[in-house]
């Protein structure tokens, strides 16, 4: 119980979610997707909770403030443009599809359901389910043009 009582949050997501309603819901998802999308690395941070946390299961290594992500390479390293993203909803929470452009390429393919956890009206959190298998699963296609 200890245990519990130290990593729950305070409050739950969908208690949150209720609490900010859809339109401010869907206004912090689409600030957080254009600011990614232009690479933004200002706009991107301002939207973090200074104790928020990004991990990509299954790998180890997880971001636990905003520093770490402002360190890491969850960072854009230029304008955006390789990537694309479609907000939907996991389980009741946002969710971001990433779509990935290679160089010379005109088409966006799938690469990632990034699952995020809001606290008031910042991102606390950020699970990117690197598995395009699910897409379908969310109605999303494929591909962008």
């Amino acid at each position: 119980r200890s245990t519990l009582d130290a990593r729950l949050p305070r409050r739950s997501q969908q208690a949150t979610v209720r609490a900010l309603g859809d339109a401010a819901v869907r206004d912090i998802v689409e600030r957080f997707a254009a600011a990614l999308e232009a690479g933004d690395v200002d706009d991107i941070l301002a939207l973090l909770t200074d104790d928020v946390m990004f991990a990509t299961p299954p790998y180890a290594a997880w971001c636990e403030t905003r520093g770490d992500v402002a360190r890491s390479w969850l960072m854009p390293s230029d304008d955006g443009a390789r990537l694309r993203y479609v907000a939907t909803s996991a389980n009741g929470q946002p969710a971001l599809a990433v779509y990935r452009r290679e160089p010379g390429d005109d088409t966006y393919v799938q690469l990632a359901l990034d699952v995020l956890s809001l606290d008031g009206g910042l991102v606390g959190s950020v699970v990117a389910f690197r598995a395009p298998e699910v897409f379908a699963v969310f109605g999303l296609p494929p591909t962008l043009d």
